[in-house]
């Protein structure tokens, strides 16, 4: 399998793919631009993207560009990497394990809440794109998000992308477990 870049065909599918929150945070919270630590940070995170290691959907581009504003360094380097970034929309096999996932979602038995299956029913969220494109492609999903405890016979309130990776046998890291992995940070 191959993946589709904005224009591309990849013979090297990434090992990673980032959540929007391991993008978003760090910039808001840990390495914004006026910090020391920035530049090595989005340098060496730039530099994994450009070699195909780390992966960034067009969802989570999406996501990213919705909250930004046009002048800020988050938005810059998104563009930065726009070359890079990855639609998964062309692949059947994405688009099949997307649909399970809307399946899965939906099934009673699997407890959700409409407030819950309705937050990941939209195709502009990146969350299940994460997980069917991960899937597809034997790839880690970076994420900040934890899973939320069930309590049998009663409604999940919110859809964790760790609970719905785990269905589908997909390994979910922290930013701060991948920067260890994969070192350079």
């Amino acid at each position: 399998m191959t993946m589709t870049t904005m224009g591309t065909t990849s013979e090297n599918n990434p090992r990673y793919f980032i959540d929007t929150n391991c993008l978003v945070t760090p910039y808001n919270d840990y390495y914004r631009p006026r910090y020391a630590m920035s530049a090595p940070f989005w340098k060496r995170l730039k530099e994994l993207v450009n070699q195909e290691e780390v992966g960034i959907l067009v969802q989570v581009e999406k996501e990213i560009l919705a909250g930004s504003k046009d002048s800020d360094a988050l938005n810059e380097w998104m563009q930065s990497v726009k070359q890079t970034i990855i639609n998964p929309l062309p692949d059947l096999s994405v688009l099949a394990v997307y649909q399970s996932i809307m399946r899965y979602l939906a099934d009673e038995r699997n407890e959700f809440s409409q407030k819950a299956q309705r937050s990941w029913m939209s195709p502009k969220i990146a969350d299940p794109w994460l997980i069917a494109t991960a899937k597809c492609f034997n790839a880690t999903i970076i994420t900040f998000e934890k899973s939320v405890g069930r309590v049998k016979g009663q409604l999940a309130a919110k859809v964790k992308i760790p609970d719905i990776a785990a269905v589908y046998g997909v390994r979910c890291i922290s930013l701060f477990d991948f920067m260890d992995e994969v070192s350079g940070f």
